[in-house]
């Protein structure tokens, strides 16, 4: 076998290694992120579930052991808790002005 055929031989294993290597790396990708939709999709609770673990977390606090029930739950169907990503920015603003606090 002379040295430009070899070197054909070489490019064209080279290309063909190549071009497996991607098709796998592909695949693998596809499935890694079809794996992490799932488990997404697993992972949130229901808004029963979120309701209630909200509430309980709320009724532990100090402040709010003297509201009662029905207040509480008023106030959670009052859409006063807005689910929110990282990517959104919250600006609060004041009910009361602080020249009315003094």
């Amino acid at each position: 076998m002379d040295k430009e055929r070899a070197k054909e031989l070489e490019v064209y294993a080279n290309r063909l290694l190549a071009e497996n290597l991607r098709r796998d790396r592909l695949a693998k990708d596809e499935k890694k992120r079809a794996k992490l939709e799932l488990l997404k999709e697993h992972e949130v609770a229901s808004e029963a579930e979120k309701g209630g673990e909200m509430l309980a977390a709320l009724r532990q606090l100090p402040l709010l052991n003297d509201i009662s029930d029905q207040d509480v739950q008023d106030v959670l169907g009052g859409k006063l808790f807005f689910p929110i990503s990282k990517q959104e920015n919250i600006s609060l603003k004041r009910a009361i002005p602080p020249s009315s606090c003094t």
